[in-house]
């Protein structure tokens, strides 16, 4: 079991200031911020399609009310991005690695996302609490990938503001 280190550096006042003000206001503390901080900036580099790739951050009820309105072809752009991010790392395009990349959204962003077996489906479970229009683009972007690949059919999904749940089955071959 990999034991904790004590890890330091310096900084200024102001920067320290800063620093434990952002930890409070985000309910952290400081090995929970620079965690949180090295997945973000992680997922970032992993999800680049070019080294001076930028991201933004907008408010969530912000991107819920862009999407609500633009869902399917914000959907396909995405789902195209992925696919381009795949094809980039030399990989087959499988609902597999489709989905993989999309993992690594999902983690960056502190959303909730499972994958299991239930029988002789895969359920994929996500917890968002990003709005509707968000959960239109993700039940989306999970429809493109499987219209993409031919491992998988979609059976059923169910969506509301707070969370997602899709229902595929192994296509036999």
């Amino acid at each position: 079991m990999a034991r904790d280190k004590v890890i330091s550096f310096r900084t200024d006042d102001a920067h320290q200031k800063k620093l434990n003000n952002v930890v409070y206001h985000k309910h952290l503390n400081k090995k929970e911020w620079i965690e949180d901080s090295i997945t973000t900036s992680e997922a970032e580099t992993l999800l680049s399609l070019n080294k001076q790739e930028k991201w933004v951050k907008i408010p969530v009820s912000e991107y819920s009310h862009l999407l609500d309105t633009q869902w399917e072809d914000h959907a396909k752009y995405i789902c195209d991005r992925i696919e381009e991010h795949v094809k980039s790392k030399e990989g087959d395009i499988s609902f597999d690695s489709l989905f993989f990349d999309t993992k690594v959204f999902h983690t960056m962003n502190r959303i909730k996302m499972v994958r299991f077996d239930d029988e002789d489906f895969e359920i994929i479970h996500i917890v968002h609490g990003f709005g509707a229009g968000y959960g239109k683009f993700e039940s989306q972007l999970i429809v493109e990938m499987l219209e993409r690949t031919t491992q998988f059919e979609l059976i059923s999904k169910v969506i509301d503001k707070e969370k997602i749940t899709i229902k595929i089955k192994k296509i036999m071959e």
